[in-house]
């Protein structure tokens, strides 16, 4: 899972838009906040979000927000659920470990893999992690931005389309 350093390490269009958004609101500070964050400024990318608040002691993550593509692709929307309540999703899962390499590096991370889940007509996901902070120094929300590409042409979805069911 690398930390991202250049946008254009990331495959993905949206992924890269996202970066460049992020980088842009934490200016010269190592990351932005979640005010920073105006998402009329990022409509295209809305549907695509998660945003994760960051739990401590003990560690873990919930769902604050979860885009309208990501629930359709998904069949399930986790808004307001602890990762450690989800099967596969819980202390030690990659989902779980990606989000807590961001809070400790406070860095970008990417991760691509097969996609794995209930729509045959995608082969591949694209994720990106951007660390968020209120107070400049601690991550306490996470914005996940999502890419998936169809098996077919190896495009990446777009917005806007009849949800998969």
């Amino acid at each position: 899972m690398p930390t991202i350093r250049d946008h254009l390490a990331l495959t993905a269009p949206r992924l890269r838009q996202a970066y460049a958004y992020w980088v842009n609101k934490a200016g010269a500070r190592l990351m932005p906040s979640r005010r920073d964050i105006d998402p009329t400024e990022i409509p295209s990318l809305l549907p695509f979000v998660m945003l994760l608040d960051v739990i401590l002691e003990p560690l873990d993550f919930r769902y604050r927000l979860v885009g309208t593509e990501v629930v359709n692709i998904s069949h399930a929307n986790y808004t307001g659920k602890l990762f450690s309540e989800l099967p596969g999703k819980e202390n030690g899962s990659s989902v779980w470990n990606s989000c807590e390499q961001v809070v400790l590096t406070k860095a970008p991370l990417s991760q691509s893999s097969p996609y794995v889940g209930p729509e045959q007509s995608l082969r591949r996901c694209e994720n990106l992690l951007l660390p968020l902070s209120e107070d400049g120094a601690r991550v306490n929300m996470i914005l996940k931005v999502i890419s998936f590409e169809l098996r077919s042409s190896g495009a990446e979805i777009r917005a806007h389309r009849p949800a998969i069911r």
